[in-house]
């Protein structure tokens, strides 16, 4: 026996099978359950298992999932926790890398007003495609320690102005007016560890 089971909605538990003949034999027999059904799951062991999956049932939480490697006489088991769900708010701490591409979610935007509050992406990138004037709202409840690109794609120019929220940018020169320089300029908006208060930068007048 070997291999992965996924339980997904709808499940109801899952067995896991006695130790005999052709089944969980020492060397080949492991299994891995992985619990992303939505809710806790129950696993009733028939065969004598060891460690933190072990006894007669065990419950995996949601996000959960357990190990299963056979000795010939039993099993020993090893349990954990996913820590990241795949939707919703994970906090990330320590050094982490990821293999292969990591895509954000960019988006479009052809009118003539941005919204910079609790309803953006942190680090998503958003395509103004408009040909009028254009002005990003800086508001209180923008997220602390959150970054947004703006890229003016049309030909209007990017606002950045400050509604309900603090915007931090320099009282001349580059990035003083708050608007992006051209077509295909693109600005950062970065708060601070406060929500509502953030800095200005990128090819910005």
């Amino acid at each position: 026996m070997g291999g992965q089971v996924n339980l997904t909605a709808g499940a109801s538990g899952f067995t896991i099978s006695a130790i005999g003949s052709g089944v969980w034999t020492t060397g080949s027999g492991s299994l891995i359950i992985v619990n992303g059904s939505g809710s806790a799951q129950t696993i009733t062991n028939t065969a004598t298992v060891n460690g933190p999956c072990g006894g007669s049932t065990f419950s995996v939480p949601n996000g959960g999932f357990c190990y299963y490697l056979s000795n010939g006489a039993s099993l020993d088991s090893a349990g954990g926790q996913f820590s990241a769900a795949v939707a919703g708010n994970n906090t990330w701490s320590g050094s982490n890398t990821f293999q292969g591409a990591v895509l954000g979610l960019d988006v479009q935007n052809a009118t003539t007003t941005i919204t910079l509050d609790n309803t953006v992406t942190c680090g998503q990138e958003i395509f103004s495609n408009d040909a009028g004037a254009v002005t990003a709202t800086l508001n209180s409840t923008f997220p602390a320690q959150c970054t947004v690109v703006i890229s003016q794609q049309g030909a209007g120019a990017v606002t950045v102005s400050a509604g309900t929220g603090t915007l931090h940018k320099p009282a001349s020169g580059a990035c003083s007016t708050g608007a992006t320089r051209a077509q295909y300029s693109a600005i950062r908006i970065k708060s601070s560890a406060t929500a509502g208060t953030a800095y200005l930068s990128g090819d910005c007048t």
